[in-house]
């Protein structure tokens, strides 16, 4: 068993090294993405304990076997998921192969718990295919509880005194809690009218709007009339429900799309097979100076510093 703390500040190193998950995170938010985590390891279990500084936009979808528990801790802002706002009393199972749309606010705290299937079946062998589930206050706070206890437990021991016994005493004491919290998902009997999350019409709009904008291509920058005009919506309502669900109209949000379609590029290229002015133009940003601007004042740095890193540090 073991503890250690990650700090990421680059929205293109989040999860870059997860081999398990397909994603697309976009920051919402100018500066760093001043991301924390700490990771307590067990045998067959993981916590992490996560802090977000920025407002992410996240799209993913778990490609692994392990079962992973998530739940969020209240934060000034609400934790949008699926179109609707994410409770202090929902939890999420990632389902494998499911995409996950959600936004996170700054100051948001979450706990994602990792179990080897194995340890879940042996006790609670028919879990529902359900994602998202109302669970009783007392059962998610017990959990977290005893995660929190086990978790300054081990960041005091040292490595030298790690031994078996002591390691399954600890994670069977999670184990026992998170069994608890999964009594919703244990048998079909617990499905109910309280368990259909509602997607707003917001989330709905905006999922059409993309699908519309990946087709024609993001570089063709299509009007707010013509987007509108395709989705059958007005111009009103297309930003009132962007604005809902990222706090920003429609034209700032492809806008910052392509912002960070043109930092990847730059990220994954060198200055010998790739040029700021092709990616911006290829994304069209044709006037350089203002793309230059907009570019510096939200990653914080100009856009042939980008380019300059090594490409070796973005991983696939």
């Amino acid at each position: 068993m073991r503890t250690y703390s990650l700090k990421i500040d680059d929205i293109d190193q989040f999860y870059s090294d997860q081999i398990d998950w397909q994603f697309e995170y976009t920051q919402l938010s100018a500066g760093p993405l001043k991301f924390k985590t700490r990771i307590v390891e067990l045998a067959g279990i993981t916590l992490y304990w996560n802090h977000f500084g920025a407002r992410i936009l996240a799209k993913e979808a778990y490609k692994g076997d392990q079962l992973i528990f998530a739940m969020v801790f209240p934060a000034e802002k609400p934790f949008l998921y699926q179109g609707h706002e994410f409770n202090r009393d929902h939890a999420v199972i990632q389902q494998p192969g499911i995409e996950h749309n959600y936004v996170l606010p700054e100051g948001l705290s979450s706990l994602l718990i990792y179990v080897d299937r194995p340890l879940i079946a042996a006790a609670a062998p028919a879990l529902s295919d359900a994602v998202e589930k109302r669970v009783p206050m007392p059962a998610l706070l017990a959990l977290t509880k005893e995660c929190r206890a086990v978790s300054q437990l081990v960041q005091r021991l040292d490595a030298a005194e790690n031994n078996e016994a002591l390691e399954n005493t600890l994670r069977n004491r999670i184990l026992s809690r998170l069994l608890d919290a999964l009594t919703p998902w244990h048998t079909a009997e617990h499905e109910s009218e309280d368990d259909v999350f509602p997607t707003a019409r917001a989330f709905t709009l905006i999922k059409q709007a993309e699908e519309e904008m990946m087709k024609t291509g993001l570089a063709a920058q299509l009007s707010m009339d013509q987007l509108a005009g395709k989705l059958g919506a007005s111009k009103r309502t297309l930003f009132y429900c962007f604005n809902q669900w990222l706090c920003m109209g429609p034209n700032a949000y492809f806008e910052l799309l392509r912002l960070h379609r043109v930092r990847y590029r730059l990220l994954a290229g060198t200055k010998s097979t790739t040029s700021v002015t092709s990616a911006a133009n290829e994304m069209g940003f044709n006037h350089l100076g203002r793309f230059a601007g907009r570019y510096h004042r939200f990653f914080g740095e100009p856009p042939s510093e980008t380019l300059a890193r090594d490409p070796s540090r973005l991983q696939d």
